[in-house]
C-alpha cells in the first residue's frame, strides 16, 4: 500500500502473507513448529530501564480487527517517537492472553506513547491507533479492563517527521545542513525511502517536496 508524506515521498512495501505447513506430523509437533517461528521473527525491540528514571504499567490484550488474539507468539511495544519505551509478550490465563509492560521515561508526565504489534499468523509489525500518554507510577488497565491495542490491517501508516536538532551560528554563516531522511520514523516497521527535494511521481501519488519552502531559521541579532 502506498503512503505520502509532504515532506519525502514514501513508498512502503505490500504487506507479507506467510503460508502455514501443509503437513501435520502431530499437533504437538505443529504447536512446537508454529512457537518456534514465531519466537524467530519476534521483533528486536529492547529498553534499558536504568536509562531512565520513571516507570509506568500496562496491562494489555491485543485484538486483530476486533477479535481478541490469544497467539502466545504475539509482541506489542510502546514508543515515543522511535525510542522503545517497553516491550511486552503474552501471559496467557485461562486461555487468555495478556500483556504485562513495564514502560519508561526520563519525565514524570507528558510523553505520548504509541504502540505496535507484532503478529505472527502474517509475520510481520502493524502500527496501532492504541496511544497513551505517559504518568509515572500509573497502571493503565487491568485484567478486568484491559489496555486495548488493536490491529487493523487496513491502516497504513504513513512515515512521521521528527523535531530537528538544535542549531546556532553566526551571522552570515550558514546553519548546518540538515539530513530529512534521518528524521523519518516508520511507524509500522514498513521501510522508509525519502525523495529528492524536486517533485516527484510514485505510483500516482504526488510527493513534491520544496524543502527550502517549508524550513526556516532566525538569529538573535
Amino acid at each position: 500500500m502506498l503512503s505520502c508524506l509532504s515532506y519525502p515521498g514514501v513508498l512502503t512495501t505490500p504487506n507479507r502473507a506467510v503460508l502455514p505447513g501443509w503437513v501435520l506430523l502431530s499437533l504437538m509437533l505443529l504447536s512446537a513448529t508454529k512457537m518456534a517461528a514465531s519466537t524467530e521473527s519476534l521483533p528486536d525491540w529492547s529498553v534499558n530501564p536504568a536509562a531512565y528514571q520513571y516507570s509506568m504499567q500496562v496491562v494489555a490484550r491485543l485484538q486483530f480487527n476486533g477479535v481478541p488474539v490469544n497467539d502466545p507468539g504475539t509482541m506489542i511495544g510502546a514508543f515515543s517517537g522511535a525510542t522503545v519505551r517497553g516491550t511486552a509478550t503474552p501471559v496467557v490465563i485461562n486461555g487468555n492472553a495478556f500483556f504485562y509492560m513495564t514502560v519508561y521515561s526520563n519525565s514524570a508526565f507528558g510523553d505520548t506513547l504509541k504502540f505496535r504489534a507484532y503478529y505472527p499468523a502474517t509475520d510481520r509489525v502493524y502500527g496501532t491507533t492504541a496511544v497513551t500518554t505517559f504518568l509515572a507510577t500509573q497502571t493503565l488497565g487491568s485484567v478486568f479492563t484491559p489496555f486495548i491495542v488493536n490491529i487493523d490491517p487496513g491502516i497504513d501508516f504513513v512515515p512521521v517527521l521528527t523535531a530537528f536538532h538544535s542549531d546556532t551560528t553566526l551571522q552570515y554563516i550558514p546553519f548546518s545542513s540538515v539530513n530529512l531522511s534521518d528524521n523519518l520514523i516508520s511507524q509500522d516497521d514498513d521501510p522508509v525511502v525519502s525523495g529528492s527535494p524536486n517533485s516527484t511521481k510514485m505510483d500516482g501519488c504526488d510527493a513534491a517536496v520544496i524543502f527550502y519552502e517549508k524550513f526556516f531559521a532566525t538569529d538573535m541579532f
